[in-house]
């Protein structure tokens, strides 16, 4: 079990969603207009309303069961070993998206800050200022994300109206593109919220359902709301084609400023950009150490957390380049709508089937 030392409150409930838009949202335009042409949009509204129902299905669980860890929760519905099967594997899935959003991270900051660095040593070097602050338990990120999230969105905005002079929103039209190809596009937008199930580790933390649930929706219309403008004005600045040429598009946004005294802000999104990344695997990685913490209350988090830090390392390590990293975050987000989709929605049938034969 998870010791109550603190209670989320509904702002952190909401800046924790944020915090869980993976490391790749930044090349997320590129990808979706892959796909989608200047259509991208609609793809992004229809997956905030996708993701919305499906959070809606497997919210029921701590509200069915309030102050229940995840792990009692699946145990009572599916049985202990089914149970602690399925929260084994989202422990996994959570450590392979830390040492993922890692590694992107690190490539990130050899393409634009340290160029020529040993990607290990940049790895290692996030790994051990992560795993120190998760060593600080739960207080200590819901504290953290109050400051950088807002700080990450401010830079954002801004560059958005600093530039937004330069759009030309006809690159948006027609609305409906030519050649959509609906199935790969409309996976490629639910890649906003592979992670926005990771709060799920922290449920005896929570406050009352109402709040929990205010919280994670709030959050997960900002970060469409995010994701959608980020989408609309990287179309409207550098057009369907040219972006998909375009690596990084939020950062070559930031570039386009002009104003003298600003025109230096992409260090500032850059800077803020990497504390978002900090933020992002401070919180799974911390979530896996919880993870085995409930398993195994008896052993300190702290051993978990170099645990799991040792995994997350050889996990960081092991693509080749960020395509084969961009790869296997495809295949972790897979398995992940596996199971938003189909087996969380499965396990809340069973359990109401139960209840009801109970009632009977």
């Amino acid at each position: 079990m998870v010791k109550k030392t603190f209670t989320f409150s509904k702002n952190q409930i909401f800046w924790l969603i944020m915090a869980s838009s993976p490391i790749g949202l930044s090349t997320l335009p590129r990808e979706i207009n892959q796909y989608t042409g200047q259509s991208g949009w609609l793809f992004i509204i229809l997956s905030l309303a996708i993701i919305i129902l499906f959070t809606r299905i497997f919210l029921i669980l701590p509200e069915r069961y309030p102050g229940c860890s995840l792990l009692n929760i699946l145990e009572n519905i599916i049985g202990k070993w089914l149970g602690r099967l399925l929260f084994v594997a989202l422990i996994a899935i959570s450590i392979i998206l830390t040492g993922l959003g890692m590694r992107l991270l690190s490539d990130g900051i050899i393409v634009h800050i340290l160029f020529h660095t040993p990607g290990w040593s940049i790895i290692l070097s996030e790994l051990l200022i992560v795993m120190y602050a998760a060593t600080k338990k739960e207080e200590t990120l819901a504290r953290f994300n109050e400051l950088i999230q807002p700080l990450l969105i401010l830079t954002l905005f801004t560059i958005f109206l600093l530039v937004i002079n330069k759009a030309n929103f006809s690159d948006l039209k027609p609305i409906v593109a030519k050649g959509i190809i609906f199935d790969k596009g409309l996976f490629t937008s639910l890649y906003s919220y592979l992670i926005s199930w990771v709060f799920l580790f922290f449920l005896p933390l929570m406050p009352n359902f109402d709040i929990l649930k205010k919280g994670v929706f709030q959050g997960l219309v900002f970060l469409t709301i995010t994701v959608g403008l980020l989408f609309i004005m990287a179309i409207s600045l550098f057009g369907p084609v040219e972006i998909n040429y375009i690596e990084y598009p939020s950062i070559d946004m930031a570039r386009l400023v002009e104003i003298p005294i600003l025109e230096r802000i992409e260090i500032v999104f850059l800077t803020s950009w990497i504390l978002y990344g900090f933020s992002l695997n401070h919180l799974t990685l911390l979530s896996a150490s919880v993870g085995f913490k409930t398993l195994f209350s008896k052993t300190p988090i702290s051993r978990w957390v170099i645990f799991v830090g040792v995994i997350v390392f050889l996990v960081a390590i092991y693509p080749n380049d960020i395509e084969h990293t961009s790869h296997l975050a495809r295949v972790i987000q897979l398995v992940v709508t596996v199971i938003l989709f189909f087996i969380f929605p499965l396990i809340v049938l069973i359990d109401t089937v139960k209840r009801k034969v109970k009632q009977n």
